[in-house]
């Protein structure tokens, strides 16, 4: 009996996490426990992230003491442990997510951007988006039309700004 064997990234509908737990069963062998590191791995990733982005949207100690915390917590708490130390896909889509949230952030401030920090957000945006993909396929239109939305917000902001300044 001929055995045919094929690996696509969405198998029949489903998300990248099982093709990647696939593709490492493959390599190595079938047991759950080649998955967890990867999946901590990006939840612990998820947790510096929510650091970074405290002094970003508080700036000082508050922002800094505020990150520390909600990453800690977000790191530590009961229902994480449980998530992460399991082969979920929820870690890899709060990365991703984390990953255009912090790129749209630390763009927000900035009156000129270089070529080399555009092209970082850019990537660290792609990556995120990728990562969402993969995971959680129909939370991309999600993510787009949040992160539009922001954006069109943060330029009637800063043209309103500017109406204002012309006035003063």
């Amino acid at each position: 009996m001929l055995f045919r064997s094929e690996w696509h990234l969405f198998l029949h509908g489903s998300s990248g996490n099982t093709a990647l737990l696939a593709a490492l069963y493959a390599v190595l062998e079938p047991d759950p426990a080649w998955f967890i590191p990867f999946n901590a791995g990006a939840h612990a990733a998820g947790a510096l992230l929510i650091y970074q982005l405290g002094p970003r949207i508080w700036p000082g100690y508050p922002g800094q003491a505020g990150g520390l915390i909600a990453g800690i917590v977000f790191l530590v708490f009961p229902s994480s442990l449980q998530w992460y130390g399991q082969n979920h896909k929820d870690a890899f889509a709060i990365l991703g997510t984390l990953l255009v949230l912090e790129a749209w952030l630390r763009c927000l401030p900035v009156v000129k951007i270089s070529v080399r920090n555009l092209l970082q957000l850019m990537i660290q945006t792609t990556v995120g988006a990728v990562l969402v993909g993969l995971f959680r396929p129909y939370y991309v239109v999600l993510l787009l039309a949040g992160t539009g939305i922001a954006w069109i917000a943060d330029v009637i902001c800063e043209r309103l700004r500017q109406i204002g300044r012309a006035h003063v």
